[in-house]
């Protein structure tokens, strides 16, 4: 629990730094470390984050973003992302969010549908998991939430209020 607790004030403390630098609180790293703040208390997992050079923690390869987003087409809307914010737990069942930020009404729009397609591949290789219960795609703006949680709704509710 010591650990756990280590942890998140270690993410904290990073998101905050690099917030700091991104400015506005539209920047994807603000949004995820108030969700974090607010959601409580978070599995054990990974953030990336757009800030990251590719030699830090928190760095998203391509290989990886190419894992999580390339959809059946072969396309992928990730790269239409001017900024983002990414949780993965290190466990199916612990979920992820990711907060993307686009340029543009119709960036966000073909972001938004790529995160869609992400659940939907997802619900067909999981179709009974209880984490899939309510786990949806938001867009506000020109930001775009993949909710995927233990708690689907309450996220839905935390993120209506940052957004």
């Amino acid at each position: 629990m010591q650990r756990l607790l280590c942890f998140f004030c270690v993410l904290l403390t990073v998101l905050l730094l690099v917030s700091s630098c991104a400015g506005g609180k539209t920047a994807p790293v603000e949004l995820l470390s108030d969700f974090c703040a607010s959601y409580g208390e978070m599995p054990a997992g990974q953030v990336y984050h757009s800030g990251a050079a590719e030699w830090e923690e928190g760095y998203l390869s391509p290989a990886l973003a190419d894992g999580l987003f390339l959809e059946d087409n072969g396309e992928n809307a990730f790269s239409l992302c001017r900024a983002y914010a990414i949780f993965l737990s290190s466990s199916f069942e612990g979920g992820e969010i990711a907060f993307l930020s686009c340029a543009g009404r119709e960036d966000a729009v073909r972001v938004a549908e790529m995160c869609t397609a992400r659940l939907a591949r997802i619900k067909q290789t999981k179709p009974d998991a209880a984490i899939l219960q309510d786990a949806c795609v938001l867009r506000h703006g020109n930001t775009v939430v993949l909710l995927l949680l233990p708690d689907n709704i309450r996220a839905k509710e935390i993120c209506k209020r940052l957004l």
